[in-house]
């Protein structure tokens, strides 16, 4: 797990300053008609925390559109697998991704957090991100 790099997710999100006009947890990046939007810098446009990513992290990340939706994957990665992308960036696997980035993808028993459905706050969202760090961190201490 990348701590770092998730914390600075964290922080931009509780920032209040996001790229998207509008926090949506179901929506990587839309515009306000639900039609695809490649530009966030469009009044209106809707976004979670992986929309985020191209704003905080510009030099790695970026917007394609594939399968008529735009998604996030990494600058050198044209396939558009941004499933993995965002794995291998926060050092994560598919189920934590889930848990991390996806309504109702919660499983809080295992990663601290609580259950988040599709109206979830960035705050929320930013909460469910500290307790997954701190409880990656003591599990690992426990570990030792």
């Amino acid at each position: 797990m990348n701590a770092e790099r998730l914390i600075k997710l964290a922080d931009h999100l509780e920032s209040g300053k996001l790229g998207h006009a509008e926090f949506d947890f179901g929506i990587i990046n839309s515009g306000p008609d639900g039609t695809d939007a490649i530009d966030p810098t469009v009044c209106g446009t809707l976004g979670c925390a992986m929309g985020e990513l191209p704003i905080l992290f510009p030099d790695v990340f970026m917007f394609i559109s594939k399968y008529g939706a735009s998604v996030v994957c990494r600058r050198n990665n044209s396939s558009g697998r941004w499933h993995q992308d965002v794995c291998e960036f926060f050092d994560i696997d598919g189920n934590e991704q889930n848990h991390l980035f996806y309504p109702h993808g919660q499983d809080c028993l295992y990663y601290g957090g609580i259950p988040l459905n599709g109206g979830a706050t960035a705050e929320q969202v930013a909460s469910n991100i500290r307790a997954f760090v701190a409880k990656k961190i003591k599990d690992a201490e426990t570990a030792e």
